[in-house]
């Protein structure tokens, strides 16, 4: 049930690994948080396009998230202790460098997401399908 502007309670007395959503602003944007997870506008998500781009994970050591504008080729460069995930438009997982390595092919509207600690730096190279 919505009990304010910017928070949610569950309808229910008790009810397994549910918890209240909550918004708040950044930088005036409309974030969310809910069971322990942090959810960002997809808006913020920066374009990805041919060539080489460099990310530092920042001062609040939240994921950086970029997303694809064309079909393409990534590879990618990161600290051993990092992680790149790579999602379909729909949520599908494309690569996840916890498991695998190398390049990946994603089509257009993919999610890039780089997870590490603050100040760890990446680098995604986006070669372009013809």
């Amino acid at each position: 049930m919505i009990e304010a502007t910017d928070f949610a309670g569950m309808p229910v007395q008790s009810m397994r690994d549910l918890t209240e959503l909550k918004l708040f602003s950044v930088d005036g944007a409309t974030w969310a948080w809910i069971s322990g997870m942090l959810f960002m506008p997809a808006e913020l998500a920066k374009p990805l396009v041919n060539g080489e781009r460099k990310t530092v994970i920042g001062d609040k050591g939240y994921s950086e998230w970029l997303q694809l504008k064309q079909d393409a080729i990534l590879s990618f460069a990161k600290p051993d202790d990092a992680r790149i995930m790579v999602f379909t438009a729909n949520g599908a997982v494309l690569h996840d460098s916890a498991l695998t390595r190398g390049a990946v092919f994603a089509p257009a509207g993919s999610w890039l997401e780089m997870a590490g600690n603050v100040g760890d730096s990446f680098s995604v190279t986006v070669r372009g399908t013809p």
